[in-house]
């Protein structure tokens, strides 16, 4: 065994300098408990392969335990640790270009990352400004679209108004040409007038002239005037500034106008005839109505009465045949609007002048009577000619407040 292997320094060997990484230890000291087991384990990790350390005990075997041999051995292994402190020195600096390539190596792969990561970075700010840029180079392509557009749209409506345009030119032009025609008609129809109206100039007096002697001499063959009606028409219609200057000039005037004014007086009256006549009529034909309806309720009283008549009283077969002959005989003869036995007495009572002679006595006696002679005392009224009504003129309006109005009454 081996208590110690001390490996002395050689100046042939070389050395690295403080800048380098250090060396392996140039002493190498083992425990004293390792063996040969130990021994060869050192031999096969520091030693290169062509040279084998061998045991003192198999040295001792071979060459005997005498001191010379004992030097001999030392010096043999001297020489080999030499060589094997070389040879580990080689492979430490083997070792360690290779720990410095592999150094810089990892320092480059590390480099690496943050030069890749500021390079994407790098692409990534120029790729966002490449998108900005085609970001606004689209959006200029589609305004510009769009002004294309409108552009197209404006040339397009430029050019159908210029159509247009053309066609209103083309038709002005027509329009003119017509119109020149026109005008040129015009102008010789003027020419043809002016020409008659010179030839028609000297007769136009004539011809007035005589058609003021045949309306005058039209107007004489009219009734004679009536100049007292026709000064009092003027008067009544002084709201008229017209009929107000001929009342002015009533002494100036011709009596040919006179005639005319007559005239217009006369178709004023009979206007003024003809509206009361058909007020007239249409309360005339409101009474018959009022007159059919009184005398249909007159009709059914009459029956009423004549039936309880009839009750009341019970002769003989004979008469009671005789009357109902005669009832139906009358039946025949007369008519249920006009020939009822109230309407017979209003009848003779209005043939009679014993009206106008009637005492109070007798009116306030008709006052008190039944409902059905107060009925045909109001019938008598209306059918008496010879009442207040008949004093009026026969084309004069209807007075309404009458007290003979049946419209009033109902």
């Amino acid at each position: 065994t081996l208590d110690s292997l001390s490996f002395p320094k050689s100046s042939s060997l070389p050395t690295h300098s403080s800048d380098t990484s250090p060396l392996l230890p140039l002493s190498i000291s083992l425990p004293k408990t390792l063996e040969s087991e130990t021994l060869y384990s050192f031999e096969s990790l520091f030693f290169p392969p062509k040279l084998k350390f061998r045991s003192s005990n198999s040295s001792s075997t071979t060459m005997g335990d005498s001191p010379h041999n004992r030097n001999l051995i030392k010096q043999h292994q001297l020489r080999i640790y030499e060589q094997s402190q070389s040879y580990l020195r080689e492979q430490n600096l083997s070792l360690l270009r290779k720990l410095n390539q592999k150094e810089k190596l990892l320092q480059r792969h590390k480099s690496e990352p943050d030069m890749n990561a500021r390079a994407l970075k790098k692409f990534e700010l120029e790729n966002q400004k490449l998108a900005s840029a085609c970001q606004e180079l689209l959006d200029k392509g589609n305004n510009l679209e769009k002004e294309i557009a409108l552009y197209e749209h404006d040339r397009e409506a430029l050019m159908e108004f210029g159509n247009e345009a053309d066609e209103r030119e083309q038709q002005a032009r027509s329009s003119v040409l017509e119109l020149e025609r026109n005008l040129q008609l015009v102008m010789d129809e003027l020419k043809n007038y002016k020409h008659q109206k010179d030839l028609k100039a000297g007769s136009s007096s004539t011809c007035t002239a005589v058609e003021k002697n045949l309306l005058d001499s039209l107007l004489e063959t009219l009734p004679s005037k009536d100049d007292d009606s026709t000064h009092a028409f003027l008067k009544a219609n002084l709201e008229n500034e017209s009929c107000k200057r001929l009342l002015s000039m009533w002494n100036c005037l011709k009596p040919s106008t006179h005639r005319v004014l007559s005239l217009v007086s006369k178709i004023k009256s009979l206007q003024k005839d003809k509206e009361h006549l058909r007020i007239n009529l249409h309360k005339a034909e409101e009474e018959v109505k009022l007159l059919f309806d009184e005398n249909s309720i007159l009709d059914k009283e009459n029956k009423r009465l004549l039936k309880k008549y009839k009750e009341r009283n019970h002769p003989s077969s004979g008469e009671k045949h005789t009357s109902s002959q005669s009832a139906k005989s009358n039946k025949r003869k007369s008519s249920p609007r006009t020939n009822s036995p109230v309407e017979q007495k209003v009848r003779n009572d209005s043939n009679s002048s014993e009206k106008h002679t009637t005492s109070p006595s007798a009116k306030s006696s008709k006052t008190k009577c039944s409902p059905r002679t107060s009925r045909s005392s109001a019938v008598e009224r209306k059918i008496d000619f010879d009442d207040i009504d008949s004093a009026r003129q026969p084309l004069s309006p209807l007075a309404n407040n009458s007290p003979d109005c049946r419209i009033h009454k109902k």
